[in-house]
């Protein structure tokens, strides 16, 4: 039987087995990139059948949102406008008796003052005294004409 030589024999496979890993290695990179295509396709393919799908739920949430939000603001609306309403007759029941009271007032100082002073002086109070008068009903006027306006719909186009 014939001797065997390793050292010869090594030689001999060490080129092959080179090639044989290297062609390993090159069958090995090639299997990554058809890998990373195989991924980049499916996720085309997982985003372009999902769009369709995200688009009717984003519009649907967004349809959602936009009911809400409107029914909200409409409360907060019409609460706001009861409790202007409730303060604006608040403040004309206070108003009304105060203008009362200073009409009152006015006309008791004119009619002092008119005793005590000459004629030209006397109707320049009384110009005075009339205007006071007139100044606290437009005061009344406006907020009650406020009030109106608050208990209004908001639909109405024209306020009294």
């Amino acid at each position: 039987m014939a001797e065997l030589n390793f050292r010869r024999f090594a030689e001999m496979v060490e080129g092959p087995v080179y090639i044989a890993v290297g062609f390993g290695v090159l069958g090995f990179q090639r299997a990554q990139v058809l890998r990373r295509d195989l991924e980049k396709r499916l996720l085309r393919a997982a985003a372009n059948a999902a769009a369709p799908v995200a688009g009717d739920i984003a519009g649907r949430a967004a349809s959602h949102a936009a009911e809400h939000a409107a029914a909200a603001a409409q409360r907060a609306a019409g609460e706001t406008v009861e409790r202007l309403g409730q303060l604006a007759g608040e403040a004309t029941g206070r108003i009304e008796p105060l203008v009362a009271d200073m009409a009152g007032a006015v006309s008791n100082l004119a009619g002092s003052l008119t005793s005590n002073v000459p004629d030209q002086a006397r109707q320049q109070a009384r110009q005075v005294a009339d205007e006071a008068r007139e100044v606290m009903k437009e005061a009344v006027a406006f907020s009650r004409l406020a009030l109106q306006v608050l208990k209004a719909p908001a639909s109405r186009p024209n306020y009294p």
